[in-house]
């Protein structure tokens, strides 16, 4: 197991966010909050192996492959505490600290408070 995290708090706006956007912002507890109601907030720790492409991504029991990771990923996690999460099916990261998962999803149920978040 790279990383086990559990999600803290799902903003109220992030599930219209990824509806729009195929994509939020995954936040450690403490950072950025000011921007609450927009991110993925988790409690735990970094992840222990960096991430890399064909990991094994799991949200409350869904899991996804990792397909891109943009550039800077794992050096951000470690450092801020903070990555982007993309569903948007797309091959090439929209930015350096971004993590594209396969998949379109249509219900994002598994993405709620207290769920767990595994990488593999």
């Amino acid at each position: 197991m790279k990383w086990k995290i559990r999600i803290s708090e799902v903003g109220r706006e992030v599930k219209e966010l990824i509806e729009t956007a195929k994509q939020f912002d995954l936040v450690i507890e403490g950072k950025r909050n000011d921007m609450r109601d927009f991110t993925v907030h988790f409690d735990g720790g970094f992840p222990v192996e960096p991430l890399k492409e064909g990991d094994e991504f799991t949200i409350g029991g869904t899991s996804m492959y990792i397909i891109a990771l943009g550039e800077q990923v794992n050096e951000h996690i470690k450092g801020h505490g903070a990555c982007t999460i993309d569903f948007s099916g797309a091959l090439a990261p929209r930015g350096p600290c971004v993590i594209m998962l396969d998949g379109v999803y249509e219900n994002f149920d598994f993405l709620r408070d207290r769920a767990i978040i595994t990488v593999k």
